[in-house]
């Protein structure tokens, strides 16, 4: 065989070993990617295991709730906040957990489970029903609910504590239908406590 064939014989050798590397994937983790890897991928999601803990204890709460046995869903429900607090069952729990607070006349703390919402599960579903009950809870408020000291006597009036009330609902639903009406719900109070600047301002 002369020096001419032999080198090209070598040439062809060396690009069929290249073209075989190119195919070969040089990274040992792809050697056994497929749908068996996606598929263990897909089953370890942290976020749905901690939304599958919460979502029996939830409907545990909620069976309670349903039969008017309030303290004890409530401290399942603050269980679940605590536990799972970026959950949809949290929100739902904090949701739970606020009506439970305003059928007993504390919208203090009604209004605080309402805003864990916002802050901790803003994707709650029920967001416009969050709104609504902020704004329950600050209207009441404003018309002289007053809470219970020892569930029994009653406290102070709390129109300052009203219009921060009033105020959230405009920063977390500036768009709403219920925005226009908290301002004017702040300039209302303002009024009476002899504020005329921030009547104005709202």
């Amino acid at each position: 065989m002369t020096r001419r064939a032999h080198l090209i014989l070598l040439v062809i050798a060396c690009i069929s070993a290249g073209s075989l590397q190119a195919s070969l994937s040089l990274n040992p983790l792809k050697w056994f990617s497929g749908s068996a890897t996606t598929e263990s991928a897909e089953r370890i999601d942290p976020k749905q295991i901690m939304e599958n803990k919460a979502a029996p204890i939830l409907e545990k709460g909620r069976e309670k709730f349903e039969r008017g046995r309030f303290s004890s869903a409530n401290r399942i429900f603050k269980k679940i906040s605590k536990d799972y607090p970026l959950t949809q069952a949290a929100g739902e729990a904090r949701f739970l957990s606020a009506r439970i607070h305003m059928q007993q006349g504390q919208f203090v703390l009604a209004h605080t489970r309402l805003q864990e919402i916002v802050f901790n599960n803003p994707d709650y579903p029920k967001f416009g029903a969050v709104i609504s009950a902020q704004f329950q809870c600050a209207t009441a408020l404003m018309e002289g609910a007053r809470p219970k000291i020892f569930f029994i006597l009653p406290g102070f009036r709390l129109h300052g504590e009203a219009m921060k009330q009033f105020e959230f609902v405009v920063a977390n639903a500036p768009y709403s239908d219920y925005a226009p009406l908290a301002l004017m719900n702040i300039a209302l109070i303002a009024e009476r406590q002899k504020e005329p600047e921030l009547a104005i301002d709202a």
